[in-house]
This record gives C-alpha cells, sequence and structure tokens, in this order.
C-alpha cells in the first residue's frame, strides 16, 4: 500500500516539474492534474488493496496467540508497509525458520487447499 501511495506522489511531482510553462499553463486547471494521476491503471491498485490485505491477514495469523491491540498493531503495519513485513515474514519465519504464535503460511495453505 505504500508503495501506490509513493507511486501517486512521484507522478503528482513529476507532473509539477515537468516543465514550469506547460504547468503554470494547467496550475488552476484541477481536470489537468485529475486527469494526470488517473494514468496509474485501475489493476495496480487493486493488486496493491489485495497484496496489503494479503499480508495484514497473514500477520493476523501469524499473531494469533497475542493480545489484541498487538494483533491490531502488527495486522495495520502489514497492511501499510506490505513490502517491508513480507521481506522481514520470509526472513523470519522461512528462512530462520522460526515458528509463528499462531497459523503460519504453510497452515494457511493447506486450509486453503483442503476447501
Amino acid at each position: 500500500m505504500l508503495e501506490l501511495f509513493t507511486i501517486m506522489k512521484s507522478m503528482q511531482n513529476s507532473l509539477e516539474n515537468e516543465s514550469i510553462e506547460n504547468f503554470e499553463s494547467h496550475k488552476n486547471d484541477p481536470n489537468y492534474v485529475e486527469a494526470s494521476l488517473h494514468r496509474i491503471p485501475n489493476s495496480w491498485i487493486i493488486l496493491s488493496l489485495l497484496i496489503g490485505i494479503g499480508t495484514a491477514y497473514l500477520a493476523y495469523s501469524c499473531n494469533y496467540n497475542e493480545t489484541p491491540a498487538t494483533r491490531l498493531i502488527v495486522s495495520l503495519f502489514a497492511f501499510f508497509f506490505s513490502g517491508i513485513y513480507l521481506i522481514y515474514y520470509f526472513i523470519i519465519y522461512i528462512l530462520l525458520n522460526k515458528k509463528c504464535n499462531g497459523k503460519d503460511i504453510a497452515d494457511l495453505i493447506k486450509q486453503i487447499m483442503k476447501k
């Protein structure tokens, strides 16, 4: 999700820095800026949301035995910083073979496959 926000902000900054003359002529035109921000494909937005939701669910189920406040904070972090959390999860739980406090990704995949 953070990646999506970063892309949108960088596109807005690039529009402003595109050319001063071009920007000055369209600066007061709200349709110009709005149309330029719609350059991001809808599929990227949907994919970003799906990855964020999946990562939050993974964090929520991995911290099953924690207090509800801890689960909420970790899940929110995982949703907004999904790339960072997935790298963390890969290193800690896959490479170093540490066990989750709840269900890990192998259990989640097995559960989905049974359905």
